[in-house]
């Protein structure tokens, strides 16, 4: 395992993808709460310094009181990973987007993260990715992160 991820960053660098431009922005968490109820999500809202960014088991979401969409589409990523994703490109180790990227759960999530906040970047640098993203979220999902993004500040 330790030489494919040796393997897989060696081929993000070479591909010199570079780094996208993303949206900023933070929400409220009952903004949170609300426009992710479609989606049927368990919130968690932590409201103690224990931690200032959201986080994922892969079931539900942490969240401080503001939370910014970056982190929050990311984890998004690994919520709809365990339990929407079917395996596929987006989630082999050589096919990240991002340096970040420790395992294929972290690959999928910044990838997941890159197809709202970057997508022509990705289109363009990753187009397999894409379009295994573009295939894979379905219609109510897309909705929901589009009015996360929109309603950020």
């Amino acid at each position: 395992w330790d030489k494919y991820k040796k393997y897989a960053k060696e081929v993000f660098h070479k591909r010199n993808l570079g780094h996208p431009s993303l949206d900023d922005g933070n929400l409220h968490s009952s903004d949170v709460i609300r426009l992710l109820k479609p989606l049927n999500i368990s919130v968690n809202v932590v409201r103690s310094n224990s931690i200032n960014y959201a986080e994922s088991d892969g079931k539900s979401i942490s969240i401080p009181e503001s939370c910014d969409i970056q982190t929050l589409i990311h984890e998004l990523g690994h919520v709809f990973q365990h339990n929407v994703y079917k395996e596929g490109e987006s989630s082999k180790m050589t096919n990240m987007t991002s340096t970040y990227a420790t395992d294929t759960g972290e690959v999928f999530a910044e990838n997941f993260k890159h197809y709202f906040l970057a997508s022509s970047w990705l289109k363009n640098k990753m187009p397999n990715i894409y379009s295994d993203l573009n295939q894979s979220i379905p219609t109510n999902w897309k909705k929901v992160v589009v009015n996360l993004i929109n309603f950020s500040n």
